[in-house]
């Protein structure tokens, strides 16, 4: 799993920032402009996943002692990961992108990040049970997988909000398989944290549209303007 969330986070901001001006990039959007918050959340990101395979190599080579010394920083990085996605989110509503698709792209952001949050902090609640806490720092991954997937230049994906959201959900798909090949059984973190994941992405769209929704989107845009 931490291969393939690597893999996914690699193939998705190749073209417009880990290989940026030497592999071909899809049209340029606004969406693509990159600012000094994009940039920060950017560096940010890519530690965090650094230090995910890290950790998880760590525990392969049954150094625990040294991984949970590196909790710490995790910890760290995962504060900055959720203050830097906020704001990077919040700087898609000052660039003047469509009304309608501004409000749906904010929300987008701004679930990712929450839930991002969430299972992180379930997952420090429960670092002295090892099979809870895999399972909800992967959770946490798989929740922001949607920023590299709608970026990924192909037709099916490349920015279609409804299918990147779908494809997040096939990486829940090892979780299940594996936790019915170990346990014959699916373990609660891996079933609610999905439930929970599942429910904020398919009820995102409906609440983008709505008054309050809007209305809190203008008053950020005005902060950030």
């Amino acid at each position: 799993m931490a291969v393939l969330l690597l893999a996914t986070v690699f193939v998705g901001f190749a073209p417009t920032y880990y290989l940026a001006g030497l592999v071909p990039a899809p049209e340029p959007s606004r969406l693509n402009l990159p600012s000094g918050i994009v940039r920060v959340h950017a560096v940010v990101a890519t530690l965090w996943m650094l230090l995910f395979a890290v950790q998880v190599s760590l525990v392969a080579l049954h150094r625990v002692n040294l991984h949970r010394r590196l909790g710490a920083l995790g910890f760290l990085l995962a504060c900055a990961m959720v203050v830097t996605g906020f704001m990077a989110g919040t700087d898609t509503l000052v660039r003047n992108v469509p009304p309608g698709l501004a409000e749906l792209l904010y929300i987008v952001n701004c679930t990712m990040v929450a839930l991002f949050a969430i299972f992180v902090a379930f997952a420090y609640r429960m670092r002295k049970a090892p099979p809870a806490h895999k399972r909800l720092i992967l959770m946490a991954n798989i929740a922001v997988l949607f920023a590299p997937l709608i970026r990924i230049p192909t037709p099916l994906l490349y920015l279609n909000i409804p299918a990147a959201t779908r494809a997040s959900y096939l990486f829940l798909l090892p979780l299940f398989l594996y936790d019915f090949w170990s346990m014959r059984k699916i373990h609660p973190a891996t079933l609610w944290s999905s439930v929970l994941l599942v429910f904020v992405y398919e009820s995102r769209a409906a609440f983008a549209a709505t008054a309050p929704w809007h209305n809190f989107s203008a008053w950020m845009r005005a902060l950030g303007t």
